[in-house]
């Protein structure tokens, strides 16, 4: 058994929203905080155990809509080993993974530099504070893993507190810096070249090759490579701007 997934490592009220005033902050507290899980030691101090109720597996599965047509994919599997198998990779590998973590995970060309454990993680099937631990333990590697904690930790304490004190509009272009709504306001009635549907983007029918190569990726192995999913959050935030300017 293994603790899952969490979200913050270190109290709210420690932190900010913030990177270069949040980074020096989580590294400072992170002795206190990135601790040993505590060992399982049973239920057996339950006095009554509850009996559990017959769930309607079926009725879930319809709850969700899930789309039948999406295949599963073949190089994740489910559970806390496959999840360990694909951390020994990463941490062992002479030529990708953690060794050049630090130059070159963001590089697309170098599909095993980064860890690829985003679905575990996400999942629950494993923690971060555990792969931070074992990570750490290694004690080889020190750029890749300052890097490493940087990505996992430091990066998702960022997003963690940015929601959490921008509640109810951390989705809205409001939060955004005001460099940044300065500049995506100035090109939102910028004239098009090319504008395509849904279905077109879904099935990577773009001009652009990058974008078609990233949503293939995302079709068929149902995840896309971090670094280029940001720049192309960045074009796709340009187009749903024009589509606004189009609609008002």
């Amino acid at each position: 058994m293994d603790s899952g997934s969490h979200s913050s490592y270190l109290p709210l009220f420690l932190c900010d929203t913030l990177a270069r005033t949040l980074r020096p902050k989580i590294n400072k507290l992170l002795p206190d905080f990135l601790t040993h899980f505590p060992s399982f030691e049973g239920n057996a101090h339950m006095i009554e155990k509850q009996p559990l109720e017959n769930i309607a597996w079926g009725l879930c599965e319809q709850h969700l809509n899930l789309d039948a047509t999406v295949k599963s994919v073949e190089w994740a599997q489910p559970g806390k080993g496959a999840a360990m198998e694909r951390f020994e990779e990463f941490t062992t590998s002479s030529t990708q993974g953690l060794k050049n973590f630090d130059t070159l995970r963001n590089d697309p060309n170098y599909s095993k530099v980064c860890s690829n454990l985003s679905p575990w993680v996400n999942y629950g099937h494993v923690s971060f504070q555990r792969l931070a631990l074992e990570v750490r333990a290694l004690k080889k590697f020190p750029n890749g893993t300052a890097s490493y904690i940087e990505e996992g930790i430091v990066r998702r304490e960022l997003s963690d507190n940015f929601v959490y004190y921008s509640q109810g509009t951390y989705d809205d272009l409001s939060t955004a810096a005001v460099w940044a709504q300065d500049s995506l306001n100035l090109h939102a009635v910028d004239e098009r070249e090319y504008i395509y549907s849904k279905l077109e983007f879904e099935e990577a029918a773009t001009h652009d090759n990058l974008w078609n190569a990233a949503q293939v990726q995302l079709n068929t192995e149902g995840k896309m490579h971090g670094f280029v999913s940001v720049l192309l959050s960045s074009s796709f935030t340009l187009l749903l701007l024009h589509m606004r300017e189009m609609d008002d």
